[in-house]
Formats: structure tokens, C-alpha cells, sequence
């Protein structure tokens, strides 16, 4: 990365990795952002967020990156609802970030997911899934059975199929134990199943990822 930083939103799509914000080594926020793109094994810088964004969530869909909540130098921890996305095309780039408005989830408990051109919001118990229209929040599922808190969401599925899945990973009803489950989105009927995590896989994520191979 061309520059040291930490606690930055990280995310790709097309074979392109994103980063943005997080803070630098004195823990000032930063607005930056940079793309790299894995054929080329090559960073280019992108224009700098409207505001400065610790700890931010970053999501991707074909042509849009949304970065959503984080917080200023001089308001550690004080998450921001609002977001911001850049996008691309085939013949350039944005030349600046454009405000999304106030549609980070009001509680940390929620973890943004992204997969078929659709923005998830993934939380626990009735908080549920809902999808952004780009305006509001739709709801469309409640969240895993028993799962209670500390929710880690991934989305995957080109959204050409027939199905579209959720990952997510979070602490049960029980508070000592982690859980994985599956959403599958198939014509708008969200089903939620549970997979198995083998043993000395279920303690506390910090992040997941979906890799195709």
C-alpha cells in the first residue's frame, strides 16, 4: 500500500481491491483512498472522501464502492450515519465522491454485505437484513435464529444465478459461542440455514471475505 494505515475499509470487485480511510500512525482519521489493481499489481490513488472516516465500512458492487460511517479525528468511537460512493465505468473514473446521504445503520451491532448489485444491512434478532434502494432500507429478512450480537457479514453470487447468499458469522443466545449461517436469496424468498464451524473456528471475527476459485 502506498502509505501506512490502520483500521481502514477494505473491499473489491473486478479484480480490483479498495481501501479507504482508517487512521495513520499518530491516529488522525484519514479521507484518502486508493485502488490496486491485482493484473497489473499496481496502486492508484483515488480523490480523497468528503470526510474523514476511521473505522468505515466498505462494500463494492460492479461500478460503485460505498464507503459508510467511521468517525473524525476529534470524535473517536462517535460513528457517523452518512456514506459516500465512488464510482467507475468502462471509460473513467469518478473525479470525487458522491454523498449517499444518512443510510449507515444506526447500530454497531449491523454489518454492511454486498453481492448482485445490492447493499445488505445484516444484524441480529429483528434488527434482520434489509437491502438499500438508495433512499431507504427495505426489510427483508430477520436475522439468523439465535444469533444475538457481534454480526460479520459477506456477500456472494454474481447475481446472473438463480441465488444470491449471505454469509454471516455471530455470537448465539448463549454469549460464549460463535455460529455461521447462510441466507440464500432466491426470487425474494430469504431462507437461512446453518453451517457447521469446525473446531478452533468460533471465536470472535473481525472481518470475512469471499473469494472465488
Amino acid at each position: 500500500m502506498p502509505d501506512s494505515r490502520g483500521f481502514f475499509g477494505c473491499t473489491g470487485s473486478g479484480g480490483v481491491v479498495y481501501v479507504a480511510g482508517g487512521h495513520d500512525e499518530s491516529k488522525n482519521a484519514l479521507r484518502s483512498a486508493y485502488a490496486y489493481d491485482v493484473a497489473s499489481d499496481a496502486w492508484r490513488a483515488l480523490p480523497d472522501m468528503s470526510e474523514e472516516r476511521d473505522e468505515p465500512q466498505l462494500v463494492a458492487n460492479p461500478g460503485r464502492v460505498l464507503a459508510a460511517s467511521g468517525y473524525p479525528t476529534d470524535a473517536q468511537g462517535a460513528f457517523k450515519k452518512t456514506a459516500e460512493r465512488y464510482t467507475t465505468t468502462t471509460t473513467g473514473d469518478a473525479t470525487a465522491w458522491s454523498s449517499e446521504g444518512d443510510m449507515a445503520p444506526n447500530t454497531a451491532e449491523t454489518c454492511l454485505a454486498a453481492v448482485g448489485g445490492k447493499v445488505w444491512a445484516v444484524g441480529a434478532g429483528k434488527g434482520g437484513v434489509r437491502e438499500w434502494d438508495g433512499g431507504a432500507w427495505r426489510d427483508v429478512a430477520d436475522g439468523p435464529p439465535g444469533m444475538k450480537a457481534c454480526v460479520k457479514a459477506v456477500g456472494a453470487g454474481d447475481g446472473d444465478s438463480a441465488a444470491m447468499f449471505v454469509f454471516v458469522f455471530g455470537k448465539v443466545e448463549d454469549g460464549k459461542q460463535y455460529a455461521a449461517w447462510v441466507m440464500e436469496d432466491a426470487g425474494g424468498a430469504a431462507r437461512w440455514r446453518g453451517v457447521a464451524v469446525p473446531p478452533g473456528f468460533g471465536g470472535f471475527v473481525y472481518s470475512g471475505a469471499a473469494v472465488r476459485v
